[in-house]
């Protein structure tokens, strides 16, 4: 279930539908070049912009949900740490 959080661990699903949209030759030109700095395809690209333009979730890319993973990960290990100075420094110690 998608509920607009990062869901940085599951795989996407399966893509069947498709959505159309008109631009003139320098805005595709203008997409790709923007796509392939964000190092995405067009398609996933102009997915991510819609996606995050209806507010469904942000533009990530595989590489910056790792990211994710990785920083959730650090701020899990700092919460765990905060919590055991501060059990430490009310038991007395």
């Amino acid at each position: 279930m998608d509920d607009g959080k990062f869901n940085v661990l599951l795989e996407p699903a399966k893509k069947d539908r498709t959505l159309h949209a008109r631009v003139t030759a320098d805005e595709h030109a203008a997409i790709e070049r923007a796509a392939e700095g964000a190092g995405m395809t067009v398609s996933s690209f102009f997915r991510s912009l819609n996606l995050e333009g209806a507010g469904v979730r942000p533009m990530l890319t595989g590489d910056d949900r790792l990211v994710m993973a990785a920083l959730l990960e650090d701020m899990r290990m700092i919460g765990i740490n905060l919590n055991q100075v501060a059990r430490a420094l009310n038991s007395g110690r």
